[in-house]
């Protein structure tokens, strides 16, 4: 494989190796806090009325589609409502 695609397999692994590692973290967010999770498949999880997907961090309001990245912030959406 040419320079290029070296570099593009590189960041490739790098990504996935970071997903892997938002899963494992983000689970364990969920647990010390204390708070009720449904996983359904591939990371993906029920969260209050929010789908959450462990490894990027994005979630949707199940009902008004409200979307966002970032445990923190569904966190902070889950205090307030």
């Amino acid at each position: 494989m040419g320079d290029m695609g070296d570099v593009f397999q590189a960041m490739k692994e790098t990504s996935k190796e970071k997903r892997r590692h938002n899963m494992i973290s983000n689970r364990q967010l969920l647990i010390d806090r204390g708070i009720e999770y449904e996983e359904k498949a591939n990371g993906h999880c029920i969260v209050g009325d929010y789908d959450f997907w462990l490894s990027t961090g994005l979630f949707i309001h199940r009902k008004t589609k409200q979307r966002g990245r970032g445990i923190n912030n569904l966190f902070r959406l889950l205090k307030e409502g």
